[in-house]
């Protein structure tokens, strides 16, 4: 089983995000006192790689050609999700890439926000994301830098963890 992450604080929910396919999976959930709703909804939950800060870093860092596929596959399922579009999906890769993490309010689940970071494997491709999901207040000011830095910190503690010939990490 995969070791559970410390969460940033009381009242955050922490996720651990992989990929499969053209979507990302929860493989494992850390909940606060605080529950609250999320777009993969509880362990084994998936949405599309795009929707939700998780699921943006891991197709932020995919390489160019794969990101590009799971674009054009994507695009069409999130268009009924809201106002995001490929324009928007590339702005963000397009962020995301240049900070190393994700932070986004995206309206589509009303006072919720979120943060999330890359976990990588030792030859420097993406495995898997870390990331909160708490209420839009609790990431405001400076509580979003000290967010992401504790991220990062449990992100490469995990990343000492994966073993880069593990089938699984492959492309599917």
């Amino acid at each position: 089983p995969a070791p559970r992450p410390a969460a940033p604080a009381p009242g955050d929910s922490v996720f651990l995000l992989v990929r499969s396919g053209f979507d990302a999976m929860c493989l494992d959930r850390w909940e606060g006192p605080f529950p609250i709703r999320s777009f993969t909804g509880d362990v084994g939950g998936r949405v599309p790689l795009g929707i939700g800060q998780g699921s943006m870093v891991i197709l932020a860092h995919l390489d160019d050609g794969e990101r590009d596929e799971v674009m054009r596959y994507n695009v069409p399922r999130i268009r009924n999700l809201g106002a995001l579009d490929e324009v928007y999906l590339r702005t963000e890769v397009a962020r995301v890439r240049r900070q190393g993490w994700a932070s986004t309010n995206s309206g589509l689940i009303e006072g919720m926000a979120g943060a999330a970071v890359p976990v990588f494997d030792r030859n420097g491709r993406i495995a898997a994301a870390l990331s909160v999901g708490t209420l839009t207040q609790r990431l405001e000011g400076d509580r979003l830098p000290v967010v992401v830095e504790l991220l990062q910190r449990e992100a490469s503690a995990l990343a000492a963890q994966i073993n880069p010939f593990d089938r699984a990490l492959r492309r599917p």
